[in-house]
């Protein structure tokens, strides 16, 4: 739409920057246009039809000013991000979702997702929908004071935060001694950074905390997979502790509130056309999961914890061993 099109036009030349956020009378469109090296007659045209929508105003013939709706693009640069990767990125995917299903060729990006350009529109993006990473409802249901006991046993209990490197997810592990250099420490929190997908080098955890942000790029089962398998070896070696994977989901209908669902569903579609699949639905997430084993057992889910107002689910995740002699794994 030319809406779209004009305030993606005005964040591409910097337009809205030269604007003074509280001036009343706003500058000349001339002193504009000379400000952003753009055409006066397209910044006029550009400007008066943007008016028509509220977004910015003329205060008096050939002047231009801000509204409330276009300062806040200025103050708040994340909408400036996210619309502007929803008329360079979305868009352009959305009118050729047609053709795509004509001629699919299965799973494939359209984005160039290692441009860190990309990785910051689209996280962006993914908060203008909001509601994806609302996973405190979630976590708030783990019995957190049965840690106490365990506090108590071993007071140089330590809790490690990974960052991931790519900055596309991240994990926390809770343990009882690092088995790793930490970048940052303090009392009993330390803080360092794990590559995606790499092996989980804190072995001797109680609990791990495994969190899919919202924003990750690219196909989320991929990103999912490879994590699981990174904890793998850490959670069969280590038969009590629990992995809890908070995840967004594709809800079934009428399994959330209707507002939380029709976002959910946007982020799906809009994933759908970006890179060819979009979120997870339960029951792919628990086939997931269950496919993660080795020669002695597999990862399976104990719990699951859900939330009426967020579209992300808790999974408590154990390492089970497989029965000798049937090769089935215990129940």
């Amino acid at each position: 739409n030319q809406l779209l099109a004009c305030v993606q036009w005005l964040g591409e030349f910097q337009v809205l920057a030269y604007l003074p956020l509280e001036a009343e009378d706003g500058l000349p469109i001339r002193d504009v246009a000379e400000l952003a090296d753009v055409p006066e007659a397209q910044l006029c045209r550009i400007v008066r039809l943007t008016t028509m929508g509220g977004f910015l105003r003329e205060p008096r013939t050939g002047f231009v000013a801000h509204t409330a709706l276009s300062a806040s693009f200025v103050r708040q640069l994340a909408q400036l991000d996210a619309t502007m990767f929803l008329a360079e990125t979305v868009a352009p995917c959305m009118l050729r979702m047609a053709a795509v299903s004509r001629h699919s060729q299965g799973e494939g990006s359209a984005v160039d997702w290692s441009s860190q350009r990309v990785q910051r529109l689209w996280s962006s993006f993914g908060g203008a929908l909001g509601g994806g990473d609302q996973d405190t409802p979630i976590l708030a249901q783990i019995d957190w004071a049965s840690v106490g006991p365990l506090a108590e046993s071993h007071p140089a209990l330590i809790f490690v935060v990974q960052m991931q490197t790519a900055a596309t997810a991240s994990a926390t592990a809770t343990a009882t001694a690092p088995l790793f250099t930490p970048t940052t420490s303090h009392h009993n929190l330390h803080l360092c950074q794990r590559a995606h997908g790499t092996p989980q080098t804190v072995a001797d955890a109680a609990l791990y905390l495994m969190r899919v942000p919202a924003a990750v790029p690219g196909s989320i089962r991929p990103h999912i997979e490879a994590e699981l398998r990174a904890h793998l070896p850490a959670l069969q070696a280590q038969r009590s502790a629990i992995l809890i994977l908070t995840c967004p989901l594709l809800p079934e209908p009428g399994a959330v509130s209707r507002q939380t669902e029709l976002l959910a569903r946007l982020r799906d579609l809009a994933r759908l056309q970006l890179v060819g699949s979009g979120l997870l639905t339960i029951q792919e997430l628990v086939e997931l999961v269950g496919s993660i084993h080795d020669a002695h057992g597999g990862l399976v889910i104990v719990k699951q914890l859900h939330a009426p107002n967020s579209a992300v689910v808790g999974f408590a995740v154990r390492y089970q061993p497989l029965l000798p002699l049937t090769g089935q794994r215990e129940i």
